[in-house]
């Protein structure tokens, strides 16, 4: 190339630089007019209008500053770039604070003076944190409760005639009644013993079991009961009933709430990056990084233990991959977090028995604490007369392994003197394998709260049990269960099996089973199951003791096309080396379930009737449906009987004569999702929503309302007084009601909510006309269609 021809490129290279920042500097301008310009310039400082681009990322125009080979941005560029703020003294120079890039990690910077541009790079270090959360969900407003009486109930009446002797039978009954509104819910359980007795004299009884009150308080998570209660367990000791009052935490009044610890993970980007959440080999979140550290928060973990795998990737395609065990259980606490249960009243003895009664009172209170991520500690008192009890245990995620290791010491006083307890647990609980090792034991004096004095507890118990995934080896099962009575009397009970895949559909289980103490043996079982169909199922079992006895079995069992039809099973073979048959037939319907058994031996025929369901009176109309100890929603669509009303996308209920319907087992304080089945409802039916979202309180009867217009509906065509289709766009609308409806093309308007006979008024640019409309008799086949009808003074 020449020199003339370097000296016209040179020219356009400046030509071009030079307009380039004619352009930057109007963009900069806002930025330019922060700096005094009367101020006095130190020697060997400029500023700089660049474009600049930090990590490979376009940042847009920032006025720079360079002094003494130092290179200086204003303190607002690192909060846009998210950089992290030198910790030095700023430089104050034309009235803003400046600092130095170049006390930042990993600082490069690379000019582009024909660009008039800069490219920065910092390590991952120099930027501001991000933390990633699940967005909270927002607590639902509790919808209020209906007043309503429930009758649950539970029969069961049996049949026995053995071989030359007179057959008997009897009646026995399991029936609760309960009361809820917005007060709280107050329930009674009763049981009824030989009711219709026959062939053998047995005097009807009939018992009450348990009566209390219940009273919650969301907000705070906490509830009130009164009456027949259990003391709140914890991690040493045992649960008791009593009479009484009980104040307690409960997170269940707040289900999106999580009381475990949510383990976090951390990792770093140098750009702009993806991140895929994995737990348990599943996807569960994604989400966008820019550059810098950041942690994933509010991790959504199982309630077990697994493989937390997180997957970063940038913008050049570089991945990183963090892997971390995690271990989620609701025997620990969050850090800071609280549980605490307090009780008084009378323990209850003999509970279910003729000779129930209350005994001695008693105080009793439990409060538990988060320490810390992977520590929750336990306090536990209670004090009966002269029994007094005390317990102090801890809990721990090692999440190395990882474990759940829990601990704890008790001791107790007495008529009988001081004693001791203790209890070590070890547990780990995948989804496909895991396994627990759990030993407790006291001595002789020990006496837990409520304990009879003069009946000796078992001094040791240890339990071991495993669970395997083996591939296709299928599944292994491993259960010990070793104990020492009060006497010195020793127990064991082993229990191993395996369960194996035959083919594409039969599953073969074997299992192994050895007792040792007053009652010893060996027992080899090996059972076969063979689908047949998408629903019935054929099975063999054969069983054998090392005492001789022995057990052949084969049945047939079937469940229901749909959830309210019938089940049926038979089995067939010998028991004990006894002839020995057995049939069975059952249904879970909407309104209770009904259960037939039959069994027939050499000696003696067995027959079996089972009814349970409920009866529920909420808002002036009675009820039957299914036993439910769950909260339940009165859902009304008025004038239109037989419509499906869906749970979780399911039918549970149908709208009976007066619309309305009674929809078992919502699930309380959370939001529960009610659609109608759209096919039931008539052509002619307006709903602004097929679904409504219900939240009930516990064991309460809340109220849907779907407004629905009632009336036909027609397609009506109408002519104006020259004959020509009235125009579209004209508004038609029924005389009385709001509703609108607009004209479509060949004069066809199509009108809900009509009676048999109605009058419409169409009105187009200031004109109106009245139309009588009469409808023909309903054949429930078609569309109905009306006209043509004159619509007289309206004209285009």
């Amino acid at each position: 190339m020449d020199r003339h021809a370097l000296l016209r490129r040179s020219a356009r290279l400046a030509w071009v630089a030079g307009a380039m920042t004619a352009c930057a500097l109007p963009l900069l301008h806002a930025q330019a007019q922060a700096v005094d310009a009367s101020a006095e310039r130190v020697p060997g400082e400029r500023l700089m209008p660049l474009e600049v681009r930090v990590n490979q990322q376009p940042s847009g125009g920032w006025l720079l500053m360079e002094r003494a080979g130092v290179l200086f941005a204003p303190a607002i560029a690192f909060d846009e770039w998210r950089l992290n703020r030198p910790e030095l003294p700023p430089l104050r120079v034309r009235g803003q604070a400046w600092y130095p890039l170049s006390a930042l990690p990993g600082f490069a910077a690379r000019f582009h003076p024909a660009a008039q541009s800069v490219d920065l790079d910092f390590a991952p270090q120099a930027f501001a944190a991000t933390r990633l959360t699940q967005a909270a969900p927002k607590r639902p407003t509790v919808s209020p409760a209906e007043p309503a009486l429930a009758l649950n109930y539970d029969l069961s009446l049996t049949r026995l005639a053995a071989r030359g002797a007179m057959a008997q039978q009897g009646l026995g009954a399991l029936v609760e009644l309960a009361l809820s509104g917005n007060a709280g819910v107050l329930s009674s359980s009763h049981a009824g013993r030989n009711l219709a007795v026959r062939g053998f004299d047995a005097a009807p009884r009939w018992q009450r079991l348990e009566t209390s009150f219940t009273h919650d308080f969301p907000e705070p998570r906490i509830s009130l009961r009164l009456g027949d209660l259990v003391t709140h367990a914890g991690a040493i000791g045992r649960p008791v009933f009593f009479g009484g009052v009980q104040l307690s935490r409960n997170f269940a009044l707040d289900p999106a709430f999580i009381s475990r610890p949510i383990p976090s993970l951390a990792g770093t980007s140098s750009a702009p990056s993806t991140l895929e959440l994995y737990i348990n080999d599943v996807l569960r979140q994604t989400g966008n990084l820019p550059a810098g550290p950041f942690t994933v928060n509010e991790l959504p973990l199982p309630d077990s233990t697994g493989q937390v795998r997180m997957v970063v990737r940038d913008i050049l395609g570089r991945e990183t991959v963090v892997e971390q065990s995690f271990l989620s259980s609701n025997a620990l606490l969050a850090a800071g977090l609280s549980d605490w249960s307090l009780e008084a009243g009378e323990l209850r003895r003999n509970l279910g028995l003729p000779d129930a009664h209350y005994a001695t009172r008693f105080g009793a209170g439990l409060y538990r604490l988060g320490l810390s991520p992977d520590w929750t500690g336990e306090l536990r008192a209670g004090l009966s007369g002269p029994q007094q009890e005390a317990s102090i245990a801890l809990s721990h995620a090692h999440t190395p392994w990882p474990v759940l290791v829990q601990a704890g010491l008790s001791g107790s006083r007495s008529a009988l003197g001081h004693g001791a307890g203790w209890l070590l647990s070890i547990e780990r609980a995948g989804i496909a394998s895991g396994w627990l090792l759990r030993t407790e034991g006291n001595t002789a004096a020990w006496r837990g709260l409520g304990q009879d004095p003069q009946t000796p507890p078992t001094r040791r118990q240890t339990t071991f049990s495993q669970r395997l995934n083996a591939g296709r080896w299928g599944s292994l099962g491993l259960s010990i269960a070793q104990s020492v009575a009060g006497d010195g009397s020793r127990y064991l009970a082993a229990t191993t099996g395996q369960s194996l895949r035959m083919g594409d559909r039969n599953t073969l289980s074997l299992a192994v089973t050895r007792l040792t103490g007053s009652t010893a043996g060996t027992r080899l079982t090996a059972t076969l199951f063979v689908p047949l169909g998408p629903r019935s199922v054929l099975s063999a079992t054969a069983a054998h003791t090392r005492h001789g006895d022995s057990d052949t079995l084969v049945g047939l069992s079937a469940s229901p096309d749909d959830p309210a039809g019938w089940a049926w099973r038979l089995l067939a073979g010998e028991r004990s080396s006894a002839a020995q048959a057995e049939a069975g037939l059952y249904r879970d319907g909407p309104r209770g379930s009904l259960a037939l058994d039959l069994g027939q031996t050499r000696e003696l025929q067995t027959l079996r009737l089972g009814a349970q369901g409920a009866w529920v009176a909420v808002d002036g109309t009675l009820f039957a449906t299914r036993r439910s100890g769950n909260a339940m929603a009165l859902v009304e669509v008025p004038g239109q009987p037989g419509v499906g009303v869906s749970l979780l996308g399911q039918v549970a209920a149908r709208t009976g004569s007066d619309g309305r319907a009674l929809l078992p087992q919502l699930l309380p304080y959370q939001p529960n999702a009610v659609q109608l089945d759209p096919s039931d409802l008539p052509i002619g039916a307006e709903l602004d929503s097929v679904e409504m979202s219900a939240v009930p309180p516990a064991r309460s009867v809340v109220k849907l309302r779907f407004p629905v217009r009632s009336g036909r509906a027609a397609l009506i065509r109408v002519r104006l007084e020259d004959g020509e289709a009235a125009p579209p766009g004209a508004e038609v609308g029924i005389v009385g009601d709001p509703q609108v409806f607009y004209m479509a093309r060949r004069g066809e308007v199509f009108v809900t909510g009509l009676a048999p006979t109605a009058t419409l008024v169409l009105r187009w640019r200031g004109q109106s006309c009245a139309l009588a409309v009469r409808l023909p008799p309903d054949d429930g086949n078609d569309i109905t269609r009306v006209g043509p009808l004159t619509c007289a003074g309206v004209s285009r």
